[in-house]
């Protein structure tokens, strides 16, 4: 389970969106056996669910889904609410998006490290002092490889973080 993004819908309800990580056919098989089980739950009135829709089940490219889960919360879609909104609707749960840490840890992309790279940006841009956590040789690097397009990150991740002299 990479990501889980919740929805309000206009009839009150949370819609759920999950994105999956599938790299081997054993991980596909486990996506379409969570996909059977879900649909069999929401055939039971006691689990308090409605229907699964199976019109975006079929594997996406990395890119494409990203593309697609964001669309819900950056400037909202169509009718959809950003993500500011899903955060302060009552309707929702605390949290409206989950990001694995399993996908955060190989990214480094994390709210913590965007605040720290736009935080460096503003240092420099304004001509003042290098942020304190600058000091930390990990949080550099994991800020200065937010710089490098993320497939590229994902697919270079050892020799580029070599390069910035952090261990893998």
């Amino acid at each position: 389970m990479l990501t889980i993004a919740k929805e309000a819908q206009k009839r009150g309800a949370v819609h759920f969106h999950y994105a999956l990580g599938v790299e081997s056919a054993l991980e596909l098989r486990a996506a379409k056996a969570f996909r059977r089980h879900l649909e069999r739950l929401s055939q039971a009135p006691r689990y308090g669910f409605g229907h699964v829709n199976g019109k975006f089940v079929r594997p996406r490219p990395a890119r494409e889904a990203a593309a697609y889960l964001s669309s819900y919360f950056l400037g909202g879609r169509g009718q959809k609410a950003k993500l500011t909104e899903a955060v302060q609707n009552p309707e929702l749960p605390r949290l409206p998006l989950y990001v694995s840490r399993r996908l955060t840890s190989v990214t480094k992309t994390t709210m913590r490290n965007k605040r720290r790279q736009r935080h460096l940006w503003v240092s420099r841009a304004r001509g003042g002092a290098l942020p304190a956590w600058w000091s930390d040789h990990e949080a550099r690097v994991d800020v200065l490889l937010l710089g490098v397009h993320v497939e590229t990150r994902l697919q270079h991740a050892t020799k580029l973080r070599a390069i910035l002299g952090a261990s893998p």
